[in-house]
């Protein structure tokens, strides 16, 4: 079957892409003036900030991230590379906002480099209107989850919060999670090709390729690897049943290249690997971050909503692989078995199984779409299911992205911060060093790290380890009843240098830091003041 020519096609596409992932965030850049501050980001705003934090440290010579949101000790860790190697590209004075560009700058290309990867991922199993319709769905598509919320609004769609289990939420405010993806796919392609029942013509063992991608893969997002790591394996799972199957033994270079396709990628992973699994053994700040980043599965009856409709034409589609392209069948069927498994083991990120589930589903959906006989029997939706079901797919980003406009269009918290605020922040940039500490509350903590390079006690969920004990003490530390001694035993075991005081700080406590002699006011406007530690 001859591929229809995209050559002409591919600009609109690219437009229309690069208009829906950056029109909303256009539109609340318009909206900031004299009384709010666009922050960058229209949802998942705390991790946002996190990343223009992480991109700081790289502006100010970092190559080993630290979290910026703990003042507990911590070594360097060779995570988060995109973003430490983004901020180097920074330059002239308001360098948050150089951030935010070179950040959007990350997700168009990312986006693009998914779109591309998806394309090419799905030409191996359709190349007729079914892959039209896959690369659609697995790549903006969501599933039904928004129907039962429209009556219970507390149970958000499973599309609305997990870009594992999705995707559309990647390029429009995730790149590094769009670019792990795109890695992962490109790998899974070469390595598919090399299976007869798959590829068209010869093809060579693509050992540099299948070397490489799962470094950078690891450096993009080292956990990304387990999905890869477990889909190698199933390959190699598939060449050893062929072979105990055909009953054969007889040398031949084209079943040793199918074999060491898999090893050649999990050989590549080991150190990325191993380093995350030592790291997790024996580095105290990475199991504290560890034991607070948890991310469960959602129940059944979520999962059910978000997949559960499309597995008719999914199963039809699988059945036709297994008659015409058995590797393929094998493959999808390993990919949906194995990551509804994985996503049910007791692991603090269960939910980051669910990585890629949606393309194994999209993918073989195509399939059924384009071929002979589609399952109209059991929904009768004939011919039209190529218009149908990527419409239904996309409902889900529709009301998202509708939330999103609507939150771009009415300045407030945490999408815009106050005017004041953020000159604050700049002034604590101007007199602060990279690192040093400052005490602030949680709600403060987040965005200020995103403007200057200090690092607080509380800020980001996981990252902020021991985070109940910390909000007790910066809670006691504005309260009126609390002893300076102990406000100066804390200030100066922790090397804390400065104190901000802000409304969040206010809301904790009667205490005033302007009558305390070991506090020298630095600045102060509106309704926020720092303060330096000084010698009583």
């Amino acid at each position: 079957m001859r591929e229809r020519p995209v050559n002409k096609t591919w600009w609109l596409w690219a437009t229309l892409l690069g208009l829906l992932w950056v029109g909303p965030y256009v539109v609340a850049w318009h909206q900031q003036g004299d009384a709010w501050v666009f922050t960058g980001f229209l949802f998942a705003v705390e991790d946002g900030n996190s990343y223009i934090a992480k991109m700081l440290l790289g502006y100010h010579g970092a190559w080993r991230f630290t979290s910026p949101y703990t003042v507990e000790p911590q070594r360097g860790y060779w995570i988060f590379g995109p973003y430490l190697l983004l901020g180097k590209l920074a330059w002239g004075p308001d360098v948050h906002a150089r951030l935010v560009v070179l950040f959007h700058l990350f997700r168009l290309v990312a986006g693009g480099l998914l779109a591309w990867a998806l394309w090419a991922f799905l030409g191996l199993f359709t190349r007729g209107r079914g892959r039209w319709a896959a690369w659609f769905m697995a790549l903006l598509g969501g599933g039904l989850g928004w129907v039962p919320w429209l009556w219970r609004p507390e149970h958000l769609p499973l599309s609305w919060y997990s870009p594992e289990g999705f995707g559309f939420l990647m390029p429009w405010g995730l790149p590094h999670l769009a670019l792990a993806r795109a890695l992962s796919l490109l790998l899974l392609t070469r390595l598919l090709r090399l299976y007869p029942d798959v590829r068209q013509g010869k093809t060579a063992l693509p050992w540099k390729s299948l070397l490489a991608l799962p470094l950078l893969l690891g450096w993009v997002h080292g956990f990304q690897l387990v999905s890869l790591t477990m889909l190698s394996g199933g390959l190699l799972l598939w060449d050893l049943l062929r072979e105990g199957l055909r009953g054969k033994s007889r040398f031949r270079l084209e079943r040793v290249t199918h074999f060491l396709g898999p090893l050649l990628v999990m050989l590549a992973a080991t150190p990325w690997l191993f380093y995350l699994a030592y790291l997790s053994r024996t580095d105290p700040f990475v199991q504290a971050w560890m034991a607070q980043n948890v991310l469960p599965t959602p129940a059944w009856p979520t999962l059910a909503w978000a997949y559960l409709w499309v597995l008719p034409w999914a199963w039809w589609g699988w059945q036709h692989l297994r008659r015409t392209r058995p590797t393929l069948a094998f493959f999808t069927g390993w990919w949906v078995v194995t990551t509804l498994t994985l996503a049910h083991i007791p692991h603090p990120l269960q939910r980051r199984f669910l990585e890629g589930l949606w393309v194994a589903l999209s993918a073989l959906v195509g399939t059924a779409l384009d071929t002979s006989r589609t399952p109209s029997r059991l929904l009768p939706l004939g011919a039209r299911s190529h218009l149908v079901l990527p419409a239904l797919a996309g409902i889900s980003p529709l009301l998202f992205g509708m939330a999103l406009l609507q939150r771009a269009q009415h300045p407030a918290l945490p999408v815009f911060r106050p005017r004041e605020e953020i000159v604050a922040f700049q002034a604590l940039a101007r007199m602060a060093r990279p690192g040093d500490a400052v005490l602030a509350a949680y709600a403060t903590g987040n965005p200020l790290t995103a403007w200057a390079p200090v690092r607080v006690p509380l800020g980001l969920g996981p990252e902020s380890i021991h985070a109940d004990t910390w909000s007790r003490r910066v809670r006691r530390f504005f309260q009126a009843s609390t002893s300076d001694a102990w406000r100066q035993e804390l200030l100066r075991t922790w090397r804390f240098r400065f104190v901000f005081y802000g409304p969040a700080e206010r809301a904790l406590g009667t205490w005033d830091p302007g009558t305390a002699p070991y506090l020298h006011l630095r600045f102060r406007r509106g309704g926020y003041a720092i303060y330096e530690v000084v010698a009583p």
